[in-house]
């Protein structure tokens, strides 16, 4: 079974979700699934820091560890990419890959989402959506917009993501359990 891949850092911390530990805790938790981090050798200190407290066994971090070449390798053959508003997100979602793309209010993801028959945006709105604003500093709110997207919600949306593709002919997730999964594919825009 191929594994789920997470790259959970942008080129803006301003995008950078800050709940990918729960997220891994809940996929290793409830799925069958092995976990992939993928990310550049500046980021390897960080994303070790998010697998640090997963089995080994079940959760690994590449992040500068692999070329270019073998990451977009490994993002054509996940189960699943995982990742901020990002250039990975948009290059899962142009191969086909199921992708949930995970946004700060900074964009509108109506304009910048990752496009592709297999990809779902999760943004919260707020009121000062889209902001625009490219420096987490600069945000008056503690960038909420992000905070606030718990790791259940993605999590549902992952689960939604792999149901719709397990649904798919020729899909082979053999042994695969996809528990609280939400039936088709919905935007995941609130």
């Amino acid at each position: 079974m191929p594994p789920i891949v997470l790259s959970p850092f942008s080129n803006s911390t301003l995008r950078d979700w800050p709940h990918f530990g729960a997220l891994i805790g809940l996929l290793v938790e409830r799925t069958p699934f092995d976990i992939t981090l993928v990310g550049t050798a500046g980021q390897r200190v960080a994303a070790d820091g998010l697998v640090r407290h997963h089995p080994a066994t079940r959760v690994s971090n590449v992040a500068g560890v692999i070329s270019w070449v073998e990451v977009l390798n490994r993002v054509k053959s996940a189960a699943l990419l995982v990742a901020n508003n990002s250039g990975l997100a948009h290059l899962a979602a142009g191969f086909g890959v199921p992708t949930v793309c995970i946004f700060a209010a900074s964009h509108s993801p109506y304009e910048w989402m990752a496009r592709g028959p297999n990809s779902t945006a999760i943004v919260k709105e707020t009121i000062c959506s889209p902001c625009g604003i490219d420096v987490r500093r600069n945000c008056p709110y503690e960038v909420r917009c992000l905070s606030e997207i718990d790791a259940e919600t993605v999590f549902r949306a992952c689960m939604a993501r792999l149901h719709a593709v397990a649904n798919s002919p020729g899909a082979d997730f053999s042994g695969a359990d996809f528990p609280g999964a939400m039936q088709g594919s919905h935007a995941g825009i609130s």
